[in-house]
């Protein structure tokens, strides 16, 4: 019987190695790139393999288990490291509630404005939604009376407290997939604000990977604060998340507050983090956390940002 488990679990870490090992290569293949977001399930599971062995005192597997939990592991305790902060309590802060509605499938409207007055952000972002669904929400927004709406392509919203000046409604790729890029005024400064929900990979990896890169490059070009939030459609472990921080210039707001996965509701608890709030270097991160559920297959997520004077 030992030998049985012991077979089971060499072959278990020989799976998990070579599913670890391909996840890190998602600039190369689809696949690869799909593994990279079960960077912490992956961990906890070498985690397991590795406690198997070491009570069958299989030390020298139980090493290659160890390896395989730091790999994946230190990607994942990253998130719960803070960085310092370069703001004081007198700088201008701001909420961003951030909502993936599923407005096509999901009828829970009380739901939805319920949290959206619970929250009582300064700005909201809501994707996919629908003529129906702004023809609920358009009455109920008289504390929002900056708007800029497309609810065709996929649906797309943006509504703040904060003046809006300059805005346009960007269309990406034969979907023409929507984004919003707007100037909102916090105080006396101007921000810019982006607003985007690029298409699911499965099917469109090449378009969604090339409305990363268009929005990475419009951010670094800015001369003002950046604020990119939505459901990018990737984890933080994605190459393409990655490259869209390096060259955007821009910081994960969920660096300091751990893992905090959105999606899907459809399980008893969400498993992926694919709704993200990431800002310029201007900003610093008070507070980051997941909003209840509205009937959506997402959770809504808020942050709260403070810009500082630099």
């Amino acid at each position: 019987m030992r030998k049985f488990f012991r077979l089971i679990f060499t072959i278990s870490l020989i799976m998990l190695a070579g599913l670890t090992l391909a996840s890190f290569l998602g600039a190369q293949h689809f696949i690869f790139e799909l593994l990279s977001h079960m960077r912490p399930y992956f961990c906890i599971a070498a985690l397991i393999v590795t406690f198997c062995f070491f009570l069958l005192k299989a030390n020298r597997s139980a090493i290659v288990g160890f390896t395989l939990v730091l790999l994946n592991g230190v990607q994942v305790v990253s998130l719960y490291l803070p960085y310092a902060a370069k703001v004081s309590s007198t700088d201008p802060q701001i909420k961003f509630l951030q909502m993936n509605i599923w407005g096509g499938k999901n009828r829970n409207y009380d739901s939805v404005i319920g949290e959206i007055r619970k929250e009582n952000a300064d700005i909201v972002g809501i994707s996919e939604i629908t003529k129906a669904w702004w023809s609920v929400l358009k009455p109920k927004l008289n504390d929002y009376p900056y708007q800029v709406v497309e609810p065709s392509y996929g649906g797309i919203c943006l509504i703040s407290k904060f003046p809006i000046g300059a805005s346009k409604i960007e269309h990406y790729g034969k979907l023409k997939r929507p984004r919003i890029v707007a100037d909102v005024k916090v105080n006396d400064r101007w921000v810019k604000v982006i607003f985007a929900h690029p298409v699911i990979p499965l099917r469109h990896l090449g378009m969604r990977n090339g409305e990363l890169a268009e929005i990475a490059k419009d951010a670094r070009s800015s001369a003002e604060p950046v604020i990119l939030a939505g459901d990018l459609n990737c984890t933080p472990w994605s190459y393409y998340f990655y490259r869209l921080k390096r060259d955007g210039k821009l910081r994960d707001t969920e660096k300091g507050f751990g893992y905090q996965p959105s999606w899907s509701m459809f399980h008893p608890v969400p498993l992926l983090c694919i709704d993200h709030c990431l800002a310029s270097a201007q900003f610093s991160t008070v507070k980051r956390y997941n909003g209840r559920f509205v009937g959506s297959d997402h959770l809504p997520v808020i942050t709260e940002l403070r810009l500082s004077a630099m």
